[in-house]
């Protein structure tokens, strides 16, 4: 049973590196963002084959791309994965594209086209790991993995027990931070924003010192948006959410929660209102996220993100 639990770890560590620090990885990932277009790409192959009737040989897979079994061809498999991530990124590109569109005009329409299109490795702050990008935690929590599951093959009796214990609750807290950091809607904005948040925040105080002057706010937001954006969002309609954001405060916000259903708000104490406690809790870089969030998923996610922020669960 023991080594049971053993190699059903080790496959586990495998996939997570396989899925996150590869560039096999990079490619499914994409896959997931884009399904249905990644889907007509591979089938469009001929060295891919989709929902065969048997298992082919000379061939890698199964891969699952919305329900569907996709085989790819072990000779050209490489080749495939390069030619559809490539029309797969232009496709996206094009179609977030701002230069076939007129510049609105309106503030408003402005700061509402600022949105999230998703991560990329180039996006990672340097002094963030790969892993802890992609998979929410650091090499310390599979430190301690490891060495609870070496202790469990290599010790017995009550030394051998607790190790078990360690190591199914590292797996399980790992396996947890995983999912968290990324699942949909504003977790998987949040997380890695306030990563690169916190290296801007950083850069801008060196700055400050060096020059002797006084923390630019519209500077590190306005880099905040561009990050989230991945520069995809015009110049002025990032520095039109940032000044209606520098202006505003967290006016919209509580504005968006007066619309929402007060059965799902919090309850207040001490005589706090609950428009206080978001005043006091959101802030800064929270209010960037908070209206791209806003802008990709709508306000009810928003809703959802400041109560997130308000219960501690967005770190």
């Amino acid at each position: 049973m023991l080594l049971t639990a053993a190699t059903a770890a080790l496959w586990f560590a495998k996939a997570l590196f396989d899925y996150f620090l590869t560039s096999e990885g990079d490619f499914w990932r994409l896959v997931a963002e884009y399904p249905e277009q990644a889907l007509v790409l591979l089938a469009a192959e001929p060295g891919c084959l989709i929902d065969p009737r048997s298992r082919p040989s000379g061939y890698l897979g199964p891969f699952f791309v919305l329900e569907h079994r996709v085989h790819l061809s072990f000779e050209h498999a490489d080749a495939i994965k390069a030619r559809v991530a490539r029309k797969l990124n232009e496709s996206a590109l094009q179609q977030l594209s701002p230069s076939r569109a007129p510049i609105p005009n309106d503030p408003d329409v402005l700061r509402r086209s600022v949105r999230f299109v998703g991560w990329t490795n180039a996006d990672r702050p340097g002094s963030v790991s790969a892993l802890k990008w992609w998979a929410g935690f650091g090499w310390a929590g599979v430190a301690v993995f490891t060495a609870a599951l070496a202790a469990v093959l290599f010790t017995e009796g009550a030394v051998q027990a607790f190790a078990a214990g360690t190591a199914s609750l590292s797996l399980v807290i790992l396996t947890h931070r995983c999912v968290r950091w990324n699942s949909c809607g504003w977790p998987r904005v949040h997380y890695r924003a306030m990563l690169i948040y916190a290296e801007l925040a950083h850069h801008e105080v060196r700055r400050a010192e060096q020059a002797d002057r006084s923390f630019d706010r519209f500077a590190v937001w306005r880099d905040l948006a561009v990050a989230i954006s991945r520069g995809q969002a015009r110049k002025e309609a990032v520095e039109a959410m940032i000044l209606a954001l520098m202006s505003e405060g967290d006016a919209h916000f509580e504005s968006l929660l007066e619309n929402f259903d007060a059965r799902a708000l919090p309850e207040t104490g001490a005589g706090l209102q609950f428009a206080d406690r978001v005043r006091a809790v959101i802030v800064g870089p929270q209010l960037v996220v908070c209206q791209i969030v806003e802008n990709t998923f709508g306000p009810e996610e928003a809703v959802r993100y400041i109560l997130a922020v308000l219960n501690n669960k967005a770190p």
